[in-house]
């Protein structure tokens, strides 16, 4: 799947600091991510750390990466490989 314009509209603005679009991206996804690691892993600590990280690798793939493909598929993919 491609990237929105939607999406590529958020990662701009995140990667130019925007306080705001970092705040509106992990509301959007955070849920989604803990249920889907909370599936998976047996401690609910665990999950959130998990997540915490995707989080986290996500940011600095950011800056440092093309991301072609939507922000859901990106960290879903983070999230997967780090379980």
């Amino acid at each position: 799947m491609s990237i929105s314009q939607e999406d590529r509209a958020l990662l701009e603005a995140v990667r130019k600091g925007d306080g705001a679009a970092w705040t509106r991206l992990v509301d959007e996804y955070q849920g989604r991510l803990l249920r889907f690691a909370q599936t998976r892993v047996q401690q609910s600590a665990d999950a959130e750390d998990i997540v915490q990280d995707t989080f986290a690798s996500f940011i600095k793939a950011v800056h440092t990466h093309t991301i072609e493909t939507s922000i859901e598929t990106y960290l879903f993919g983070i999230l997967r490989n780090a379980i």
